[in-house]
Formats: C-alpha cells, sequence, structure tokens
C-alpha cells in the first residue's frame, strides 16, 4: 500500500542519514566511554585485593590455629605508614620451649581509630594472663585475636568503583546514542527504528522472520482504569539504599580523618582523598530525600472509555486526582510512542529505548481543569500499532507531569494497547 511505502521510505531515509552521518564519532564516544569506565573497573578490582581479600584469606588462615595460655609482656598503640595499630609482645611456650609473639591479629584492619585501638591495649598491660593462637604448622607464628572483625568489611568499598564502572559500561551506548541525536519530541513518526519493528512483523507473519515470534497484543473492550507503569517507589528504595551503602563505607574514613584532625595530626592526603566521595554521598543523601518526598505528590486516577483501540481511532480519557492539585503549578497530558529496540553488533548485544512520538494533549495552569478532566484521544493513523516481538518492542502511553515548585514534579505513565489496521484499510499485509 502506498501508504505503508511512504512509512518505510521515510524511516530508511531517517535511519540511514542517522547512521552515515555518526557512526564514526559514536564509536569513538563509545571507545571513550569504555575505557573511561573501564578505568574504574580496573582501579576498584586492583585495590579491593589488598584492602578485603588479602585479609579475609588471613583471617581464614588463622581459624585452625590451636589455643595458648600465654602471657603479656608489652602493647601500645604506634601510627606506621599513616596508620594506627597494635604494637604487643607476648610469651607463650609449646613443649617446654619459650617462643615470643608480636602480632595482634594475622590481617591489619583499614581505618581503625586510635582510641579504639587503645580501648583495647588497656586490655592487655603488661603482666596479663590470656591466651594466644598458634600454627601448628609452625609454633613461631601466633596470634592473640583470630576473630573477625566487621571492621574489614569497610575493605568492599573498592566494590562501589566496580559497580559504577559496570553500570557505565551498562548504558554508554544509551548515553552515546541521546548525546548524538538527542531526545525526540516532535510528532514526526518516521523516526528511529520504526522500520525495524515494521520489517520484523512482516517477517513473523509470513515465517521467513526470526522465530515468528510477534504476540498479537492482549485484547479487551470497555472502560478500564489503567495503571501507572511508572512509580517513584522503586526509584526511592534504590536511592535510600544506594546512600545508606556509600555513606556508610565513607563514613569509616571520614572519622578517622576528624580524629586524626581532633588529635592534632593533620592528614591532608586523606583529607582531599575524601573530598569527592563526601561529596557524592551528600547527593545522594539529597537524592533520597528528592525520590521520598516524591511519593506524596498527587496520584492522578486516568480512566479511558476502551482498554484497546485502532490506528486511527479514538477513546476518551478521563482523569482525576483524588487529592489536592493546590501544588501543581502546571498540569500537562501527552500521548507518547515509544520503541524498545534488541540489536548486535559483532559479540555485543545492545538494547536501545526512544520515542518516536510525542503529542501534547492538554496543557493548563488552571487548579479546577487539574482536578478533574476529559478529552477525545486519536490515535495517528501513520504510525505503528503496539508490537511485541523478540527483538522489537512498540508501546503506547499516556503520561501525566505535574510542575511543581521546589518539589518532585509529577511524572506518571499509563500505557495501553492500539491494535493495527484491518488488511482491507491499509494495514502492513502479511
Amino acid at each position: 500500500m502506498p501508504q505503508d511505502d511512504s512509512l518505510n521510505s521515510a524511516s530508511r531515509k531517517s535511519t540511514s542519514k542517522a547512521l552515515s552521518h555518526s557512526r564514526s564519532l559514536e564509536r569513538g564516544c563509545g571507545c571513550f566511554f569504555g575505557l573511561f569506565f573501564g578505568f574504574f573497573i580496573l582501579v576498584g578490582t586492583v585495590v579491593l585485593f589488598p584492602l578485603f581479600l588479602l585479609p579475609v584469606l588471613q583471617y581464614l588462615e588463622t581459624t585452625s590455629w590451636v589455643e595458648t595460655p600465654c602471657e603479656i609482656v608489652s602493647s601500645r598503640v604506634i601510627r606506621e605508614n599513616e596508620k594506627n595499630r597494635i604494637a604487643v609482645q607476648y610469651k607463650y611456650r609449646i613443649q617446654g620451649k619459650e617462643f615470643r609473639g608480636h602480632k595482634y591479629r594475622n590481617y591489619e584492619v583499614v581505618g581503625a581509630s586510635r582510641s579504639s585501638l587503645e580501648h583495647v591495649v588497656n586490655k592487655l598491660q603488661p603482666g596479663t594472663k590470656t591466651v594466644c593462637y598458634v600454627n601448628p604448622e609452625n609454633n613461631s607464628q601466633a596470634v592473640l585475636d583470630r576473630s573477625f572483625s566487621p571492621m574489614l568489611l569497610v575493605g568492599l568499598f573498592p566494590l562501589v568503583f566496580v559497580f559504577i564502572g559496570l553500570l557505565g559500561l551498562v548504558f554508554s551506548r544509551s548515553l552515546v546514542q541521546r548525546f548524538m541525536t538527542g531526545r525526540l519530541t516532535g510528532v514526526k513518526h518516521q523516526e528511529w527504528r520504526t522500520e525495524a519493528a515494521i520489517k520484523e512483523q512482516r517477517q513473523s507473519s509470513t515465517g521467513d522472520g526470526h522465530n515468528g515470534e510477534w504476540e498479537m497484543p492482549s485484547v479487551s473492550t470497555g472502560p478500564i482504569e489503567l495503571k501507572s507503569s511508572s512509580s517513584p517507589i522503586t526509584g526511592a528504595i534504590f536511592a535510600a539504599i544506594f546512600a545508606l551503602f556509600w555513606n556508610g563505607i565513607v563514613s569509616v574514613f571520614l572519622y578517622e580523618v576528624v580524629d586524626d584532625w581532633a588529635n592534632g595530626r593533620h592528614n591532608w592526603f586523606l583529607t582531599f582523598f575524601l573530598i569527592p566521595f563526601v561529596l557524592i554521598g551528600i547527593g545522594a543523601i539529597l537524592a533520597a530525600i528528592y525520590t521520598f518526598l516524591a511519593l506524596f505528590n498527587p496520584k492522578p486516577k486516568v480512566t479511558v472509555s476502551d482498554a484497546t483501540t485502532i490506528l486511527g481511532e479514538s477513546f476518551v480519557l478521563n482523569w482525576q486526582f483524588p487529592g489536592s492539585t493546590s501544588s501543581i503549578r502546571k498540569m500537562q497530558v501527552q500521548l507518547v510512542g515509544t520503541e524498545w529496540v534488541q540489536y548486535q553488533q559483532g559479540t555485543s548485544t545492545y538494547t536501545d529505548t526512544r520515542e518516536f512520538y510525542c503529542e501534547d494533549l492538554f496543557e493548563t495552569d488552571q487548579p479546577m481543569e487539574m482536578t478533574e478532566g476529559e478529552l477525545e484521544v486519536v490515535i495517528p493513523v501513520n504510525t505503528m500499532h503496539s508490537f511485541n516481538a523478540s527483538h522489537n518492542k512498540i508501546k503506547w502511553s499516556l503520561r501525566i507531569k505535574g510542575d511543581i515548585p521546589m518539589w518532585p514534579d509529577v511524572n506518571r505513565s499509563y500505557e495501553f494497547t492500539v491494535l493495527p489496521l484491518p488488511v482491507e484499510q491499509g494495514a502492513i499485509p502479511g
């Protein structure tokens, strides 16, 4: 059909132009992001070994050592290489032979404060009778404490770098594409990759496609209340967990810096080193507070006259805000078409999501019009219907946005189903 040809032609022209003009620059940006986030993973992995893995291995080694009576000879807290540690000597006898030990633990604890170590030393005064743990294979090796210190978990801090690096590598492809092309908000349907969805529909309909996996969207009729596909709860939980995790680890190092300065020791290196991590922690706390406040936003109730509609036809949209809308300065209702694409380049698989259609249906700054309203929504006939296949998905949604000054904005999406045109009316033939 002519309509189908024009859609394919427009899509092909747009996609071809984007690829021919930006592929080299896109690959260059991709390599930069790959190296940048790869460096985070490398640093995190390298630092993780001495800070966490090695101490844990040393701890596990002492779990089988033999408990032996001993006597403390001397003990004190010293500072070496910008670290506080316990310097202790004790004597013990095995088979009539006296040995001297000097290790408190078989591993060093990162970030231990001087005050906490002095508290331990006070219990290890010279002449104190206690027990030590001796290596049965080498009686000259012994420790006073073989317990697992929770402070060892501080050594997991480098995992933050690994986590950031992995997230960066996962999302760098999407970041590059957004940087190269920007976000589409116009009503033109012939943008980006909708041609791929049309091609896959044809292939799966004729049995020549990948696996013939196209699924007809579920069909129901009559009025229905749409459920929001976007909720601030998930974001609030993630932000809170990240803020607690990040600041919990940073606080250990921060306590060490504060303790040093309080005792007249000016640890400039650690102080300046911690500044960016503290700033990120503050930002994480603010983000957690922001997403938490969003939970108290007005929640619109959206009802449509029909659960499904056909390309070119219309339905009636009704919205209601059960709570007060006095805080909303401006409200917007949008019709949005989104495409999900999964594709392969070389041995890598990429997933992209992009809006190919966005139309402003309604906008107001009048509180009475925000509280409740109704309007007719027409689905453009020359766009793609809802589509669900192995490598392409087309989703349609209604998006309600509310601008709230000095507060998180309302931003809710409600998905619904758009059916294809009947074959005799110009649908893409099988």
